[in-house]
């Protein structure tokens, strides 16, 4: 089973049922498109191919740590794996302090699928130029509205900050601020793939999804 991976306030957006939809940069990028928009193809011949398929069962990834429990021995009290799993994202507090095996977060890029406790299955991929996106897409990556003062505001929250459109409107919280649900995904996919990714226009795989019930 593949794994997906997702920034921690994506993640939690993803298992409240309000993103249900990501976009990922293809690499490399195409010099064109099949005409169903499910491949892609550079000039020299290589296909390029989306990493999930529809039907695809994937494990979300996030930061996690072993769990332990301190066990006596002998002559020496020692800390062993206790079969479980802490998650950061769920706050966890480790057990182990520095000297133990487990007492590091180890990145999602290596999470085993053993170890995961949300999973997604794929319900469409398809290719498209990241600045196609409509205001529809925009809200299953994740924008919703406001429920400020100010009328027909969008935001979504990413690395803890708001994005909402009306410039007039000052919260006190150091909010960035844009007219439209499109300027806000943009500003989303920036702190995502750095400074200027949106305004590039990249080549995308636009993949939609639904999160299980549990684990299949």
């Amino acid at each position: 089973m593949k794994g997906i991976p997702f920034s921690e306030p994506m993640f939690h957006s993803v298992i409240k049922g309000m993103k249900i939809q990501t976009r990922r940069i293809i690499n490399p990028q195409p010099d064109f498109l099949s005409d169903n928009y499910k491949w892609a193809k550079k000039y020299n011949g290589e296909v390029i191919l989306p990493k999930y398929g529809v039907s695809d069962i994937c494990y979300i990834k996030e930061p996690y740590c072993q769990d332990c429990e301190e066990v006596e021995e002998e002559h020496a009290t020692i800390r062993q794996w206790n079969g479980k799993y802490l998650y950061k994202y769920s706050g966890d507090e480790l057990k182990a302090d520095k000297y133990s095996p487990f007492g590091k977060w180890k990145s999602p890029r290596f999470m085993p699928e053993d170890a995961a406790r949300y999973f997604i299955e794929i319900t469409e991929v398809r290719a498209e130029n990241v600045c196609e996106i409509s205001d529809e897409d925009c809200f299953a990556e994740g924008i919703i509205a406001n429920d400020w003062e100010c009328e027909g505001s969008y935001h979504c929250v990413n690395s803890g900050h708001v994005y909402g459109w009306d410039k007039q409107c000052n919260h006190g919280d150091g909010n960035i601020e844009y007219k439209t649900p499109r300027e806000a995904f943009a500003s989303l996919f920036n702190e995502v793939y750095g400074k200027n990714a949106f305004e590039q226009m990249p080549w995308v795989w636009v993949i939609s999804f639904r999160l299980l019930d549990q684990k299949p």
